[in-house]
């Protein structure tokens, strides 16, 4: 049983009936459906290619956090599990992901656009939140990346989706995380995904909503020349933030970069301040030393809260602006149009 048909009938471990509708889209683990669940419509994650070596782990960890409950509304956190077949099929219901919220990707992309710099920000606070509650509960995510959000451009409300994965802190199913998102000590192979490389994934997160670029991609990017050796290089073995403020070397390339130039200009000082923070050479290394000292939810709540406060109306064209640059009032309606 791979592959579900329209109309196919399944049970969860509690003997409920879950009807499949449509196939909404497929993924490297499996794929998900449409279906009628507790007379309403919602989604099935069915592991069409089973979970591997660790697929009894796995399965136990998912009943467990369905028993446990969401961390928060931002999660669309499994609902129910159901019965195993064939000896390694299964899969979890979740509600449906409403039409007006876009993949985060589609943001990067400039495919979609955020309607003001409120919405963008507060994406940033809720996506920021929501892990502070995952991580005070005593859970880590372990596989961060652009892959997990859903976000409404018109409010910057968010949804967090592939909440498989989640385990307490400390406790790996064998997930390592997406390239360029994984802390360097993972990449390395010194530490496992837990709370400590959630942090610096949630960093690069909150960089790229903000600047709509990587902030470990610069200068010394030579995928063209050798992709593998490049890629251990720039987020493992010699990270280094593209505004490190006393290493230039991994400056932004202005015919490659241009968004990490233009939006990095227009933060206040202390919302750069904590991105220096967060991807000082101490905090990124690949031996996992300096780990413990990266930046944490609460301080990037207060000072993303800050930054709101910061917002205003430009007088001259009235659209919304940090109050600081209101005299470069059509530069920042330039700037803000590109989100």
């Amino acid at each position: 049983m791979g592959r579900l048909k329209t109309n196919a009938v399944i049970r969860t471990i509690n003997g409920e009936k879950i009807t499949v509708r449509d196939e909404l889209g497929e993924g490297g683990q499996g794929i998900v459906y449409r279906v009628l669940y507790g007379g309403k419509e919602r989604a099935l994650k069915w592991y069409s290619k089973g979970v591997g070596d660790n697929s009894e782990r796995f399965y136990e960890n998912l009943k467990r956090n369905i028993e446990k409950g969401s961390p928060a509304r931002t999660f669309l956190w499994p609902l129910a599990l159901t019965e195993i077949q064939d000896g390694k099929y299964f899969g979890y219901v979740m509600e449906l992901r409403p039409s007006r919220y876009k993949d985060f990707d589609l943001f990067l992309l400039n495919r979609v656009q955020f309607k003001n710099f409120s919405a963008i920000v507060n994406a940033a606070l809720q996506i920021t939140a929501s892990f502070k509650k995952l991580h005070n509960l005593g859970f880590s995510y372990q596989d961060l990346n652009d892959g997990n959000f859903f976000i409404n451009p018109e409010s910057g409300d968010v949804l967090i989706c592939d909440n498989d994965n989640v385990a307490p802190d400390r406790q790996n199913l064998g997930i390592q995380g997406k390239p360029k998102y994984m802390a360097p000590e993972v990449v390395h192979a010194t530490n496992l995904p837990d709370t400590y490389s959630d942090r610096f994934s949630l960093a690069v997160i909150l960089f790229l909503l903000l600047c709509k670029s990587h902030p470990l991609d610069g200068l010394k990017d030579n995928n063209r020349i050798d992709p593998a050796k490049n890629a251990m290089n720039l987020y493992c073995l010699n990270p280094i933030f593209i505004f490190d403020p006393v290493d230039k070397s991994n400056r932004p390339n202005p015919d490659i970069h241009k968004n990490a130039l233009l939006f990095w200009s227009i933060y206040p000082k202390h919302i750069q301040d904590v991105f220096i923070k967060a991807f000082a050479k101490e905090h990124i290394q690949c031996n996992g030393n300096g780990r413990e000292d990266r930046v944490i939810e609460k301080t990037w709540l207060k000072e993303l809260t800050r930054l709101r406060s910061e917002l205003a109306i430009c007088p001259f064209c009235g659209e919304e602006t940090f109050f600081r640059y209101a005299k470069r009032a059509c530069a920042m309606y330039k700037l803000q149009k590109s989100f």
